[in-house]
């Protein structure tokens, strides 16, 4: 059996790059993933404030806001709750698709939501963006940043990923197989070598006999 070994090398080299680009990719999807978790921990916190006679108080959570469809920015707020915890169900299932722009419309309508709030004010009393609003408008940024451009930056290796380093590495040491079996069939299939003084077998590219020591015409 003859193999050609350029082909195999060639073959192997674009299986290890599209392999790192795989990486590359699946990581950046792994990290979208936990910045869409923190957007879903921060309707936790408060998404509205109340300020009054220099005070200012704490009064909903981003789930007691979102889902009294009270105002606009409470509907807002309930449209980036559901399309985020989609975009979490889909990225841990590694579907693809445009994820970073999803991520991207969520981040406006809830700085549109911030917007809104802050504008009420009566008698005295106005109402501001919590901390919740606020982180969770960072981390929608951060999610469709990491998705869109993530295999573009050196990100540590998440373990989850590192499934697929494995299958890179795997891919080298089939490489390292391949051309070993092929300097073995090249050398099972070349012609027997004799020594003219000695009659010692000699492998077919031998110069010298290792048995007398002559060299070889």
């Amino acid at each position: 059996t003859v193999y050609n070994i350029d082909g195999i090398h060639s073959y192997l080299s674009n299986i290890n790059i599209e392999e790192e680009h795989n990486m590359a990719s699946r990581n950046s999807s792994i990290y979208s993933l936990l910045a869409a978790i923190l957007v879903f921990i921060g309707f936790f916190f408060s998404f509205i404030s109340v300020s009054a006679l220099g005070y200012s108080v704490s009064v909903a959570s981003g789930f007691t806001f979102a889902f009294s469809f009270a105002a606009f920015p409470a509907v807002l707020c309930f449209l980036v709750f559901l399309a985020n915890l989609a975009m979490i169900i889909l990225l841990a299932m590694n579907k693809k698709g445009p994820w970073g722009i999803v991520f991207y419309v969520c981040a406006l309508l809830m700085l549109i939501a911030i917007i809104t709030i802050g504008s009420v004010s009566e008698y005295g009393v106005s109402g501001g963006s919590g901390f919740g609003i606020w982180w969770c408008l960072i981390f929608l940024i951060i999610a469709g940043t990491l998705y869109m451009f993530g295999d573009k930056f050196k990100l540590p290796v998440l373990p989850m990923a590192k499934v697929r380093d494995g299958a890179q590495k795997m891919a080298e040491s089939a490489q390292k197989v391949a051309h070993s079996a092929s300097v073995a069939a090249a050398n099972a299939t070349a012609p027997a070598k004799y020594c003219g003084e000695c009659g010692a077998k000699m492998a077919s590219d031998a110069k010298f006999c290792p048995n007398c020591g002559k060299k070889c015409e």
